[in-house]
C-alpha cells in the first residue's frame, strides 16, 4: 500500500507498506473518512467484548 500526503509543513510526502503496516494505515485512513473498523469485519461474531479479552489475558498471565 501507497499512500501520499503532506507533512506538518505542507511538503509532499511518501509512505509505502505492507503487511500490519499496511493495515494500520488503512485503518487511520477510514477514521479520516469516517469508517468504523466495524464496517469492515465480514463476521461480526468473531468480534470479542473487551470484558471477554480482559478475562483472557488474565486467565493467561496467571499461568505464566
Amino acid at each position: 500500500m501507497t499512500v501520499k500526503g503532506l507533512n506538518g509543513w505542507g511538503r509532499p510526502v511518501r509512505l509505502e507498506g505492507e503487511g500490519l503496516l499496511a493495515r494500520v494505515l488503512q485503518h487511520e485512513i477510514d477514521h479520516l473518512d469516517g469508517i468504523l473498523f466495524v464496517a469492515r469485519v465480514e463476521d461480526l461474531t468473531r468480534l470479542w467484548k473487551v470484558s471477554e479479552l480482559s478475562a483472557k489475558a488474565t486467565k493467561e498471565v496467571a499461568h505464566i
